[in-house]
């Protein structure tokens, strides 16, 4: 085969897998309604965004969210102006984000291992655990981590080779757009490229690169100036205090949510994203133990790819660790790296290139993994037993059994060193594993758990043309997606601590509709007596986005248009 040819093959393989993860990721994205809370407010604040037309700060239920810059929403609205409010319309960004952090991947593979390690390494990135979760969901970090990897991808290539001012352009604009999409967090990537300008043999003596550098950074930061200005000023400096000092340094000081700790909490949570890494970057991490083994003995790579893969990896990690709000979403930047090293292990593996030390992490690794297999196996097949959901508990259970095979044939070729058997059992196992979820145990989760989307469908079949809607201790974001009043007409809330505000509401004319949750309604009724209200839906479910018991949720009618009824 001539190089052209397989060059071309090369890149043939690529784009095969590219088109299976688009794929897989489609179908994912398409087989569940949006969770709570994260997704819907992202995803109501894009749909208000492009219906309002202020595409310079956002909302959600027609109040500020400064959560975020505003960049995060573009490319959602966008989006939902192509395809319509659903789903995979929302959540297709992130999906191209990651697709591009997977193809920057494979490219910064090709500057530092063989193609055929690169191709691993595109591929055990992009089947992750928490990459697949994070690249279907309609968030702020399948954008971003798009946007830093090829930022860094730039960055090595101008590092490894000759530094050329067409990919700190890409850098730059790459930069600008993390920015834009989650703020400060975007100049990991460019910190990471700058500490291997510092430490790579060669590169800081290149005044080309310090100049680039310089540039990107310049470049990026006063593009993100250019929306955050004004911005800020038009919400009175809001932005910054909220967006930047809230959402940015506090959370680095005080652990945000119940997410982290403070004081002995906070020392004992510093090694926390070695267990998230462990539990997340599954089903690799059956190779990354034996890949951090020859990287410490300097067994994998040259001097200039080792020193890059720990400027790479250091920077987010430390930085995340010492934060005092954790989530295990924020070491996602490092992901590439470590699929690259476990592809890179794999390569040395198979040209005899590993100390027996190496080797011993080798088999070791499953150590890492079968606690995270055996902890899926026994979820899903015992979550539906064990709190009596049947419907549930027949479908978890075979995919557990699916799960098992995969782990048992996976484990014996990872004890025998057959690294290219084991690789390829999980990979076609995960595929596997994730048509069955989707389209067996899904459906189930999206009619027993999720009641949002349900409440909404009943108002709009009650009331086809938008009518005010209040709640009262019911609040989830998913509602307010799925139901999409005008913006004009955000949903409104009744504090639950003023059960007069209900009777208040009932005496008022005009049509409206409350949603209630019922150990509230019942309390009230137990004070008040029967509410005269058009009953219109009632639904039960696990509210999972906070960890509470089953609860029950109830939509009431106020001068109901009888004619719409019939609807």
């Amino acid at each position: 085969m001539t190089p052209n040819e397989s060059s071309r093959h090369d890149w043939r393989r690529v784009g095969g897998a590219v088109v299976v993860f688009a794929l897989a990721y489609l179908a994912i994205a398409s087989s569940t309604t949006l969770w709570d809370r994260d997704e819907p407010r992202f995803a109501r604040a894009a749909v208000e965004m492009l219906q309002g037309g202020d595409w310079l700060v956002p909302h959600f239920n027609g109040e500020l969210r400064l959560h975020k810059p505003s960049g995060v929403y573009w490319p959602m609205a966008a989006s939902i102006h192509l395809f319509g409010i659903h789903e995979v319309a929302v959540r297709l960004p992130s999906i191209l984000g990651m697709l591009i952090a997977g193809i920057a991947t494979y490219g910064i593979g090709c500057l530092i291992t063989t193609r055929n390690a690169a191709w691993w390494a595109m591929v055990m990135f992009l089947s992750a655990g928490l990459v697949i979760y994070m690249g279907t969901a309609s968030t702020a970090d399948g954008q971003l981590i798009g946007m830093m990897t090829l930022a860094t991808w730039m960055g090595i290539d101008c590092v490894l080779k000759k530094p050329r001012w067409s990919r700190f352009i890409v850098m730059a604009l790459a930069l600008a757009a993390a920015l834009l999409i989650k703020g400060p967090v975007g100049l990991i990537a460019w910190l990471s490229v700058l500490l291997m300008a510092c430490f790579v043999p060669g590169a800081r003596r290149c005044g080309r690169i310090w100049a680039g550098l310089v540039f990107s950074l310049i470049v990026s930061c006063a593009l993100f100036a250019w929306w955050a200005i004004p911005a800020d000023a038009a919400t009175n400096g809001q932005f910054f205090s909220e967006g930047f000092k809230e959402h940015v340094l506090q959370r680095g000081t005080t652990a945000r949510e119940g997410h982290g700790g403070e004081g002995w909490q906070y020392f004992a949570l510093l090694p926390i994203y070695i267990p998230v890494i462990i539990g997340c970057f599954s089903p690799w991490i059956i190779h990354l133990p034996a890949g951090f083994s020859a990287l410490v003995r300097k067994h994998i790579g040259t001097p200039a790819t080792r020193i890059l893969l720990w400027c790479w990896m250091l920077p987010a990690f430390v930085i995340f660790s010492l934060y005092a709000t954790k989530l295990p979403h924020y070491v996602l930047p490092i992901f590439p790296a470590l699929a690259l090293l476990c592809a890179m292990t794999m390569q040395a593996h198979a040209d005899d290139q590993l100390s027996e030390k190496d080797r011993d992490w080798l088999r070791g690794g499953i150590w890492f993994f079968g606690p995270v297999a055996v902890g899926a196996i026994v979820t899903l097949g015992g979550l539906g037993w064990f709190i009596g959901w049947t419907d549930f508990a027949w479908r978890g259970l075979i995919v557990a059994v699916v799960l098992a095979v995969m782990m048992f044939i996976a484990v014996r070729h990872q004890l025998a060193e057959r690294l290219h058997r084991a690789s390829t059992t999980l990979l076609t196992g995960l595929l596997i594993i994730l048509a069955l979820v989707m389209s067996f145990v899904m459906p189930v989760v999206e009619r027993d758990v999720k009641i949002g989307p349900q409440l909404a469908a009943a108002i709009r079949a009650r009331c086809p043309q938008p009518v005010p809607v209040v709640w009262y201790g019911y609040a989830e974001p998913s509602f307010v997606f799925y139901l999409d009043q005008p913006v004009d007409m955000p949903i409104r809330d009744l504090p639950i601590s003023k059960h007069a505000d209900i009777t208040n509401w009932i005496s008022q004319p005009g049509p409206s509709v409350l949603v209630i949750a019922r150990k509230y309604l019942s309390a009230i009724e137990a004070e008040v007596g029967p509410l005269d209200l058009e009953p219109i839906v009632e639904r039960s479910a696990i509210n999972y986005s906070s960890g509470a018991a089953p609860m029950s949720v109830v939509v009431l009618g106020r001068n109901l248009p009888e004619f719409q009824a019939s609807h």
